[in-house]
């Protein structure tokens, strides 16, 4: 269950927070959005897609094949995979929006970890204010969410221009090939037939990296497959001693940390 809240001195001022310490709850995220500048990185570690929702198209790390099934989740909590998506290392906290279009910081307080005090981190200072922890957290949820507008206004350029088709995914497993749908991916034979006006009028949106990451992404799907036997393997070879979580520091991590300057933030 979530329960999104706004950050405020009156419901939080005598609470704690704690950083999570497992990716437990990110186990059923079989897809995760993706913004334009975690694509030099994400693309390293598994097949980026798009989906549609209404008549917009929004990118997407693929991380399962089945719903509510993550197969960069290992049965520790442990993160298995590269890169982590934006959306998950800001956990609890997320940016939601006001009716007028403001930002703010909102947490979701099922998530276990809301804490009294002396438990925990403080969310406010004697003074009053944000604490730098929660700040920094703050910062980054932030420019993760600026970048969003720029990476929908992409999409729709692409999708404009006949570059967004259905992808239907099949992959082979050892027990059965599975039917990945509900993605949709770049269509490379029309890229090539653009004209000069069309390509480069995508070139200067900065829209290329995009298409090329997508495209390049694509070879990880295989991958979806192997963990997927994997996971079966070691649900079938799991001791009975329930392994213990370890402590995770990925969160904001200096190998994680997204270069915003290419993208003018």
């Amino acid at each position: 269950m979530v329960s999104i809240q706004p950050v405020s001195r009156d419901r939080h001022a005598s609470k704690h927070w704690q950083r999570f310490s497992s990716y437990e709850f990110a186990q059923k995220t079989a897809v995760a959005p993706l913004v334009m500048a975690e694509f030099p990185k994400a693309t390293q570690s598994f097949p980026i897609g798009f989906i549609k929702e209404a008549d917009r198209y929004f990118p997407v790390a693929v991380l399962g094949i089945e719903p509510n099934v993550n197969l960069y989740v290992g049965p520790d909590g442990r993160w298995i995979g590269g890169y982590i998506p934006a959306s998950l290392r800001g956990y609890p906290f997320r940016i939601g929006e006001t009716e007028a279009g403001e930002q703010l910081l909102c947490i979701d307080e099922d998530s276990g970890l809301i804490t009294d005090p002396p438990e925990g981190l403080p969310f406010f200072d004697e003074n009053g204010d944000l604490t730098a922890d929660v700040q920094q957290i703050l910062v980054f949820l932030g420019q993760t969410y600026q970048n969003r507008a720029a990476t929908l206004d992409v999409c729709k350029l692409l999708a404009g221009a006949g570059l967004i088709v259905p992808w239907d995914i099949k992959i082979v497993a050892d027990d059965g090939e599975k039917a990945l749908q509900g993605l949709h991916r770049i269509d490379e034979e029309a890229l090539n037939k653009l004209d000069t006006g069309q390509f480069e009028k995508i070139r200067q949106a900065a829209a290329l990296p995009l298409v090329y990451s997508q495209l390049l992404s694509m070879q990880h799907v295989k991958l979806l497959g192997k963990l997927t036997d994997a996971r079966a393997q070691r649900a079938a070879l799991m001791a009975k001693e329930t392994p213990k979580v370890p402590e995770l520091t990925q969160s904001l991590t200096e190998s994680d940390t997204i270069d915003w300057s290419k993208f003018g933030m």
